[in-house]
């Protein structure tokens, strides 16, 4: 969802996380608008698991891997002749390099991880599984990552409060409309017969004529 999807909802309102009501079609967007930004949160949600979910499936595959590897002569460093030392080194080196690129400078580019795993396929073949794995991961978290940070309520997706105050004015009009009393039809002239009626005689100065 963009800015530029939304009629009623202004940046403003966005900021500010409140939005007063006034129409139905404005109270709907409101709505949607809030359901959108709950579903965000989840996928921001869901984003940082796939994180640390493919931290916590290095961390376990990679010591099992590798005593798998060394227990089988699956290694590619045993069978080419190299110390097997070796072998215990690749994982630090890969380790280190995962730490900086993804941990300290947050680059989720699915390439660097390609590169940064593939270190460890030497150490044994199953690590080209691992490889495979990490750099789908990287690759959907990158493209998970710009659809989130294209979205318009990006990084909190905040909901909108809503009030329901209306303008002064509609309310004062609102109050005539329903105070006001039509008149009946009459001949056009300024005083009704209920008005008319209601006039003593007194009032209208009738006794003072008839004494004259």
């Amino acid at each position: 969802m963009k800015l530029s999807d939304l009629r009623y909802i202004t940046q403003e309102n966005i900021d500010e996380a409140h939005i007063n009501i006034t129409s139905p079609d404005m109270y709907t967007e409101a709505r949607e608008y809030n359901i959108h930004m709950l579903r965000m949160r989840r996928r921001k949600f869901m984003l940082l698991c796939d994180f640390w979910g493919m931290f916590g499936m290095n961390l376990l595959l990679i010591p099992i891997i590798l005593l798998f590897s060394l227990n089988y002569n699956t290694t590619l460093l045993k069978l080419a002749g190299a110390p097997l030392a070796l072998s215990f080194v690749l994982p630090f080196v890969f380790w280190g390099l995962y730490g900086y690129f993804l941990f300290y400078r947050k680059l989720l580019d699915w390439r660097v991880t390609l590169l940064i795993s593939a270190l460890l396929i030497p150490a044994g073949l199953l690590f080209a599984v691992t490889t495979a794995v990490n750099t789908f991961i990287t690759w959907y978290m990158r493209r998970t990552k710009t659809q989130i940070e294209e979205d318009v309520g990006y990084p909190e997706f905040v909901e909108l409060s809503t009030t329901f105050i209306r303008d002064e004015v509609e309310e004062q009009m609102e109050t005539y409309s329903k105070t006001y009393i039509k008149p009946s039809e009459d001949d056009g002239s300024f005083l009704f017969n209920n008005d008319i009626a209601g006039i003593t005689a007194e009032d209208s100065g009738m006794n003072d004529i008839n004494e004259l």
